[in-house]
């Protein structure tokens, strides 16, 4: 059973909504005043853009989002499921959503070395 718009949201789904929230206002910091050029730069051929590390955290964040408020009438510490990359390990859903926002962080932190790269365009 999913939550309803009319119901109140737990605590764990709250705070991961914030995280988001913060973190999207962080990204949205890094672009602002950015120029195309400097957007879709990249350090070298095999390394994202600006734009490219953007891309992925906004869909990310989307996703995480919709995710949230899917389990959020769930005991998210019950439910358990295999690691996509180390399938002997098991997490908890719990797990998995505090887990995903620190992973979209990285998306970020990346973006922001970029910005700070030698050869980074002056508009």
């Amino acid at each position: 059973m999913a939550a309803t718009s009319g119901e109140s949201l737990p605590g764990w789904c709250v705070r991961l909504v914030s995280e988001l929230d913060e973190s999207g206002a962080r990204a949205a910091k890094l672009s602002k005043r950015l120029s195309p050029d400097q957007i879709n730069w990249k350090p070298s051929a095999h390394e994202w853009s600006i734009g490219q590390c953007l891309d992925r955290f906004l869909r990310s964040n989307e996703q995480v989002r919709a995710l949230a408020h899917r389990a959020a009438s769930y005991d998210v510490n019950r439910i358990r499921f295999k690691n996509p990359y180390l399938p002997l390990i098991r997490f908890t859903v719990g797990t998995g959503l505090l887990i995903m926002p620190a992973h979209e962080r990285r998306h970020l932190l990346q973006a922001e070395r970029i910005k700070t790269s030698a050869g980074f365009p002056n508009r």
